[in-house]
């Protein structure tokens, strides 16, 4: 069963959460509450952040999620942030840290961005520019169907 959702920065970038309102969460649903009560979020690690869920809520939607990031100077070669989907390890009963730990049982590559590029939200906006602080927008779609019927085996 889903319990989280890790995301890991690629290396050189770092968020800067310091707050759980540091950390914006959407869906489609206007009535989607898909984050936890009480403490979900955790945001010690400075290249990783782990957003707690309520499995039974997530449903084939589009789930959101907008928080601060520091921007190197020069963006690394491998500019790939992973999102893993996290269960709760049945042997040692830890949740994921890493998206290569056992309790991440799906992860998926996403393509980073350039400095200056415009992300696809904030066309005819404004640009991220230089290194430094910007809010960056991650999409995650639960994939239908598949995900779904594998977490109800």
């Amino acid at each position: 069963e889903i319990s989280s959702i890790l995301v890991s920065l690629p290396s050189g970038f770092s968020h800067a959460i310091s707050t759980e309102a540091d950390v914006e969460t959407f869906t489609s649903d206007p009535n989607g509450k898909w984050v936890a009560s009480g403490r979900w979020l955790t945001y010690g690690e400075p290249g990783r952040f782990r957003v707690e869920v309520v499995p039974s809520n997530l449903t084939r939607n589009e789930y959101k999620m907008r928080f601060p990031v520091l921007i190197p100077p020069v963006v690394p070669a491998r500019n790939v942030w992973m999102v893993s989907l996290c269960g709760i390890d049945s042997t040692t009963g830890e949740r994921c840290f890493s998206y290569t730990d056992r309790a991440a049982f799906l992860t998926w590559p996403i393509a980073g961005f350039e400095i200056g590029e415009v992300h696809y939200s904030h066309l005819g906006r404004i640009a991220a520019g230089g290194a430094g602080l910007t809010s960056w927008h991650m999409l995650l779609w639960i994939l239908p169907g598949i995900l779904l019927d594998w977490q109800r085996r």
